[in-house]
């Protein structure tokens, strides 16, 4: 059973869960999932808002927890994408992970603020805090002003690549855009770590849309964060659950819950709060061997129950 050490500090006061360090071990980190989700201006539950809810969600801290232990498994099993997962205990809620440093962590950039027309437009002088990377499957809330072409839950071809762009890590800042020229050129990642995780991104699209068709959903966009050790291992970090995605189907409910549901199945959302480690590791094993055996052949447009 994981816990976290008695002599463990707080060190990361996070918006959906907090970080321990123990003194000495500068190679590792123990994430407690807290029952907190994050909200946009309008104070509605949104995963890509900066802020968080005054109220808390019982049980969501359980159903990240889960959805990350079951994705960061996935990924590295199937698609060979390393994690900072180390264990994670659903009983206590917790998961240790090796310390990374998120890409471009600790700079400060000039950002362009559009404030309207009468404030104009200024310059302001940004800390990043690392850089977050947003896959588009569908268009919608800011990323409709990418072109005046686009229309709200406008769709990509089922045939193309997901569409995949950079923004700078900063809830102040709203999370501005940055090209992926300018995070060359400002020294925030070298320009084949930036095709790699294009690269991984996708994979990881085409992945999570396979999961959420067989139970009927589909993925709108999602963030991945990535960093790099001491060791220089680079992985993905950071989080893989209900506030770092977005999805449609089953009346678009906006219920934390069933996002465990349309990658994990009914069957484990209804009862997801008596779910065990062990319970989830039988359900890892069990769809690593069927997508290996459904995408052998043909990959994602095979039907689940075949």
């Amino acid at each position: 059973m994981l816990r976290i050490p008695e002599n463990a500090i707080l060190e990361i006061k996070g918006k959906t869960k907090n970080g321990y360090v123990v003194p000495g071990d500068d190679k590792t980190i123990y994430f407690n999932f807290k029952d907190t989700q994050t909200v946009n201006e309008k104070g509605e539950i949104d995963p890509g808002g900066n802020k968080v809810g005054s109220n808390k969600t019982p049980g969501v801290g359980l159903a990240n927890l889960v959805l990350t232990t079951y994705f960061f498994k996935l990924f590295e099993n199937i698609l060979a994408i390393p994690t900072h997962m180390i264990d994670s205990d659903l009983d206590n809620g917790i998961m240790h992970v090796k310390r990374a440093k998120l890409y471009g962590y600790g700079r400060r950039l000039p950002v362009l603020y559009l404030t309207g027309e009468e404030l104009g437009n200024r310059i302001q002088n940004v800390s990043v805090d690392g850089l977050e990377v947003i896959n588009r499957r569908m268009f919608t809330g800011s990323s409709l002003d990418f072109d005046d072409n686009l229309e709200d839950m406008m769709e990509l071809k089922e045939t193309s690549p997901s569409y995949v762009h950079f923004t700078i890590k900063n809830d102040h800042a709203n999370d501005p855009r940055i090209s992926r020229r300018q995070i060359v050129e400002n020294g925030l990642m070298l320009k084949p770590t930036i095709e790699r995780i294009v690269v991984e991104s996708q994979a990881i699209e085409t992945l999570v849309q396979t999961l959420a068709k067989w139970n009927g959903y589909k993925v709108v966009d999602f963030k991945t964060e990535h960093g790099v050790t001491k060791y220089n291992e680079h992985l993905l970090v950071d989080e893989f659950g209900t506030g770092t995605c977005r999805i449609l189907g089953n009346n678009n409910s906006p219920k934390p819950f069933n996002k465990v549901e349309a990658f994990l199945g009914s069957e484990i959302s209804d009862d997801v709060q008596n779910l065990r480690t062990e319970g989830l590791n039988k359900k890892v094993e069990a769809e690593i061997k069927k997508v290996k055996r459904l995408w052998n052949y043909g990959g994602a447009h095979y039907d689940k129950n075949k």
